[in-house]
């Protein structure tokens, strides 16, 4: 959830960043996207997704197995962690959250 929607972030199968969103339901029923963005790139991994400093970020792999990060609005950004397969992300629901991205790291152990 940010700003009160639900975000899904998912590698398409020509393996591009694809993000769709829609409001949860009040009633309980399971929230449906019916459309999804491309946000272009090409990726080696799934992709994660949480606030960072307050907007929505997108975590991907690239096949230098570095992370890079990318806003809806904004372009792609390498890091200077790697990641080999899919990275994970979450934020703290406390006001002022603390972002975590962990992945398997080039040594093989998780870390983040």
């Amino acid at each position: 959830m940010f700003n009160g929607r639900l975000y899904v972030a998912c590698e398409g199968r020509n393996n591009i960043l694809y993000v769709g969103s829609t409001t949860v339901p009040t009633n309980g029923a399971l929230p449906t996207i019916s459309s999804y963005q491309n946000l272009g790139g090409v990726l080696s991994a799934g992709p994660a997704i949480a606030a960072w400093n307050g907007v929505l970020t997108f975590f991907v792999s690239g096949s230098n197995k570095r992370i890079y990060t990318r806003t809806l609005t904004g372009h792609y950004a390498e890091q200077l962690e790697s990641c080999i397969g899919h990275p994970a992300a979450g934020t703290t629901p406390a006001t002022g959250g603390v972002t975590y991205v962990a992945c398997q790291g080039n040594d093989g152990t998780c870390g983040s």
